[in-house]
């Protein structure tokens, strides 16, 4: 009997176990693969897998360059997962890609197991329907079911999700949904639905409820209904903080609700980072610096040097790097600097002319933005030194020091 062609199904890296990898979803029934087109920005391997990642002898490998083809049949049994692994990532996991081309028998009494026994079409549930199956980047497509992201299980019983055209890649945009949840909110509403967004590439899973309509019968006879329809207030990333699991915004709570998110989710094409840190404390008195080199700034710091895991790429966010200090100068002629060291980088943020009056405290204060930053942790130290090599610029025990690092939307 021959086989059907099934619509090819594209798929973008993530990272799993460190390593950019694509998960192409279980079917209820066999298929058969019969071609794989992978890319990659870097040479590497690429390995294939079917039911377990890296537990088992690869299925197929090849040694990639930057693109290539790999060929001949893989059977997937129903049930069973497949996995396209490289060994190497490049700046993003997004950069690897793998289109496959996927046949199914065309025979429908035959078993899962690949043989035909007589049976007729196997009956299990239907938890999901994709439309249309295995949809392209660009392509739209809607699912409704009750196979939810781990992130939801807890909370919902089903849910529907739309994917819209020209979307980002599916690991780094949202996805609405409309999902029921499991248990009621307050005394009478108990058929409560969330309308919101949520990410799920497989590593990161977490959802943002946008809005919130329950319903309830008061009278038993299905003819007094109440209702409520609560919507989120308009974002304002200037006045939001963050409360254990609780996005908080104009200081009102329970709206947006953060679960698993990584403390951070992107919306409407921008990014908003919850990701910052600081640090302050007094200098350690008459230290001076008399050279035209930078050197580190003297202080105790508190809690300690601030240090940053920065989740966006190079391209997409930014480090901005606060810095204000007081000290002083030992001759007029002196011109003090000030910038900061980022992973070995020195960059200037403030330098004063000449002309300032020696033995007079001074402050100094001003702002930084790093660019083509990569994603990765970073780590900021406080430097200055004496421009001119004219006298010293110096501080003691009464002077103090203050620093805020904080990663920004490019």
């Amino acid at each position: 009997m021959p086989r059907v062609r099934e619509r090819d199904e594209y798929q973008v890296g993530s990272l799993i176990n460190g390593l950019p990898t694509c998960t192409f979803s279980p079917k209820s029934y066999s298929r058969v693969i019969t071609n794989i087109v992978v890319t990659n920005s870097v040479t590497s391997q690429v390995f294939c897998y079917r039911g377990t990642l890296g537990g088992s002898l690869p299925v197929a490998q090849n040694i990639l360059g930057i693109n290539n083809t790999l060929k001949g049949e893989i059977v997937i049994p129903a049930g069973q997962t497949f996995w396209v692994q490289w060994t190497a990532a490049g700046t993003s996991p997004q950069l690897a890609t793998a289109r496959v081309q996927w046949e199914r028998e065309a025979n429908p009494f035959e078993a899962e197991a690949g043989f035909n026994t007589g049976q007729e079409w196997a009956t299990e549930a239907v938890t999901s329907l994709q439309v249309p199956t295995g949809a392209p980047l660009n392509d739209p497509s809607i699912v409704i079911g009750s196979d939810l992201p781990p992130c939801m299980q807890a909370t919902y019983t089903a849910a529907i999700f739309f994917r819209p055209r020209f979307s980002q890649a599916p690991d780094s945009a949202p996805i609405f949904f409309i999902a029921q949840r499991k248990q009621p909110v307050g005394a009478n509403y108990i058929n409560v639905v969330d309308h919101g967004w949520v990410i799920d590439n497989g590593v990161m899973c977490g959802y943002v409820v946008q809005r919130r309509v329950g319903a309830s019968n008061q009278n038993g006879l299905g003819t007094n209904f109440v209702m409520t329809d609560k919507w989120a207030p308009n974002i304002d990333v200037n006045n939001i903080t963050v409360q254990s699991n609780q996005v908080q915004f104009d200081g009102v709570t329970d709206i947006f609700l953060l679960s698993s998110l990584n403390t951070r989710f992107f919306a409407y094409g921008d990014q908003l980072s919850l990701r910052n840190d600081y640090a302050r404390g007094n200098a350690t008195g008459a230290a001076n610096t008399a050279v035209a080199a930078y050197a580190n700034y003297p202080c105790t710091f508190s809690p300690a040097l601030p240090s940053i895991t920065k989740i966006g790429s190079a391209g997409s966010t930014d480090l901005e790097i606060f810095m204000s200090n007081t000290f002083y100068v030992t001759n007029a002629g002196s011109t003090p600097r000030f910038g900061v060291n980022v992973n070995g980088t020195d960059y200037t943020i403030h330098e004063m002319a000449p002309t300032n009056l020696a033995g007079t405290r001074l402050s100094n204060a001003g702002v930084v933005r790093i660019f083509a930053l990569a994603a990765g942790t970073y780590t900021v130290t406080p430097r200055w030194a004496n421009a001119s090599a004219v006298g010293t610029v110096a501080t003691d025990g009464g002077d103090v020091y203050s620093m805020t690092v904080k990663e920004v939307a490019s």
